[in-house]
Order: C-alpha cells, then structure tokens, then sequence
C-alpha cells in the first residue's frame, strides 16, 4: 500500500465549507503578519467574496479532503493596478510545507490568467 495522499485543488465554489478553514488559514500565515489590522472576519469576508468563476476567485488545496493550502487570484494589489491579474495569496499549512504544493497548487491558476489577459 502506498502512502501517497491525494491532493487537490478546487475552485473555492466548489468546495465553499472549507471557506472559513481557509481564511483562517490564510488569516494565520499571512495576515497576522502582513496586515495585522484586518481581523479574522474581515479576512473571512473576503473568503465569501472569491466564491466565484472568473477573477477574483480563490483556490483551495485539499489532501484526502483536509485544507492543506489555498491561493487567491484577484484583479490587482490595491497598491499597483497596473499589474494585473495579481496572484493575492498562496499559504500552505505549516505541517504540509517543502513538499512542493506550493508550486502545484499554481497549477490551476494559469488558466484564468491566461484567459484575462487575452480580454486586454
């Protein structure tokens, strides 16, 4: 038996119970640091706002169906709107780090930015 686990990765509509989970998750390894003034349900109600299709839209990294990771992919930074579509966020649970899901989970977000930039 191998002991590989399954990973992977969703749009956030598609898998929006684990919303909360992973704002937490980006609240914890990003926001705390990065913009410690927005709280928890500040963040959480981004979250909500990125249940969607096209930009800004969050991804979510699911390993045997627990949240490992998630990205964010919005139109800009709200600091320079000129660079766009903007990669937001990309955090990874502490315990699944250095194992690449980093890297895959950016996998997903290629299609979209494609897509926007051909519309420009």
């Amino acid at each position: 038996m191998s002991d590989k686990k399954i990973i992977e990765i969703f749009k956030l509509n598609q898998r929006s119970e684990v919303s909360r989970a992973a704002a937490s998750l980006c609240h914890q390894l990003i926001g705390k640091k990065w913009s410690p003034e927005y709280s928890l349900g500040q963040t959480e109600s981004w979250f909500l706002d990125w249940l969607n299709d096209d930009i800004p839209l969050a991804f979510v990294t699911l390993e045997e169906n627990t949240l490992v990771g998630m990205c964010s992919l919005q139109f800009n930074d709200g600091i320079r709107s000129d660079l766009m579509p903007w990669l937001g966020d990309l955090c990874v649970a502490r315990t699944h780090q250095g194992r690449g899901i980093g890297k895959y989970a950016l996998t997903p977000v290629q299609a979209p930015v494609h897509h926007f930039c051909s519309q420009l």
